[in-house]
């Protein structure tokens, strides 16, 4: 599931702005056993310890998860 969230802001499904909350929101929330994705979301919550966060970033992301 987290590919294809990340798959739908490259595509514009999803804003970068809804990723960043998305993020926030799963890394807040106890009942949400984010275990490996933890440093992913992360990144995608805190964007501005990336330097910002575009469709590169992101595809780049996905590219490290396969």
């Amino acid at each position: 599931m987290f590919k294809e969230v990340l798959q739908s802001a490259i595509e514009d499904k999803v804003s970068i702005d809804e990723l960043e909350f998305w993020a926030t929101i799963l890394l807040q929330r106890d009942d949400y056993d984010v275990g490996d994705l933890e440093g992913s979301l992360y990144a995608l919550s805190e964007p501005e310890l990336m330097g910002g966060l575009d469709k590169v970033k992101i595809a780049r992301l996905l590219t490290l998860l396969d």
